[in-house]
Parts: structure tokens; sequence; C-alpha cells
């Protein structure tokens, strides 16, 4: 990347640049004021890729597994979003889900494992009607 700078300084004209991480750059700009949505989505879906969920989806003829946000990738935003629009009419086998997981903290404390143990319900990830249709918006 340096020695592309260096060329365009010698030559005094600047180079086009990779048309990828242009357009990875132009898009994670667009979506800058549906960040807190889509990072919401991205919990639901981390949450959803537990074994015993994915199961009790295949249990009910659902053939599709949670894809987690991939932020390095233009492509892993959408992707993400259309598979929840995917699991939309599956979204009730989870509705009841209370169950708390014991999610690592970020900091190596020296706490019991009982007092790391975040209670978050599934249900509360679960997106309103009014997010998932600027979901939709989003993928249309």
């Amino acid at each position: 990347m340096e020695t592309n700078k260096a060329i365009s300084r010698r030559i005094s004209a600047p180079l086009a640049g990779c048309a990828a991480h242009r357009f990875t750059f132009a898009l994670g700009n667009l979506l800058v004021p549906q960040m807190p949505l889509i990072k919401n989505v991205s919990a639901f879906m981390k949450k959803m890729k537990t074994v015993k969920r994915v199961d009790k989806l295949k249990l009910h003829g659902c053939y599709y597994k949670p894809i987690s946000l991939h932020e390095l990738r233009w492509g892993g935003c959408y992707r993400m979003l259309k598979r929840f629009e995917d699991l939309q009419p599956y979204m009730h086998l989870v509705m009841d889900d209370c169950t708390a997981q014991d999610d690592a903290s970020d900091d190596f404390t020296t706490y019991s494992n009982t007092e790391n143990l975040q209670r978050i319900p599934l249900v509360d990830l679960i997106t309103s009607p009014r997010d998932q249709r600027n979901i939709f918006a989003l993928l249309n």
C-alpha cells in the first residue's frame, strides 16, 4: 500500500486503488446509521448458533444455520441479514427460550463463575417489528 502511495507522489497522478477496499469503505459509511440494529441482529445470531438451538430448528424443518457478522467482508453483513430474514418463519420456536448462558467476560477477573453468569435471554435480542421492517428495507 505504501508503494502505491510513493509511486503516486512521484508521478504526480492519483492511483485508483483497490475497488474492493473502496467498496467496503463506502458500504461501511452507508451502514453507520443502521449499526445498532445490525449489532443487535449479530448478537441474536451468535446466541442462535448453539447446538441445542440449531437442533431445535432442524427438528422443525429449518435447515438454515445462523450466520454471524463478518465485519471485514463487505458481503458478511448482507449474508447475516439475509439469513435472519430466512429464519423469520422459525422465530416462534425460540420465543420462550430464557436459558442463561455463561458468557466469558473480556477481562480476566478473579470472581467466581456464578458471578460472571450473564442472564441475557434470547427473547431480549429478538428485534421488534419496526426493526424487522428496517432490516428488510436494507436488503431490498
